[in-house]
């Protein structure tokens, strides 16, 4: 049985990375990779995954992203 959700099967360590930035309580996931972690269609469906296990989701995003981005 292939899983769901919003990565793909053959995308299982990215998800593993997501979900131990999550667990861990980091506040911010730097990535290039925009195929599956850094992707604006699929974070709303991963965010939402993510906090029914009762976690906080990171900003996720590319390291041009965070740089470009305003302070918080």
């Amino acid at each position: 049985r292939q899983p769901s959700g919003p990565m793909p099967a053959d995308a299982l360590l990215d998800s593993q990375h997501v979900a131990l930035a999550a667990i861990s309580g980091c506040r911010y996931f730097l990535t290039w990779n925009q195929k599956h972690i850094a992707n604006p269609f699929t974070f709303g469906i991963v965010d939402n995954i993510i906090q029914a296990y009762g976690y906080q989701t990171p900003i996720i995003a590319t390291p041009e992203q965070f740089l470009d981005a305003p302070p918080r």
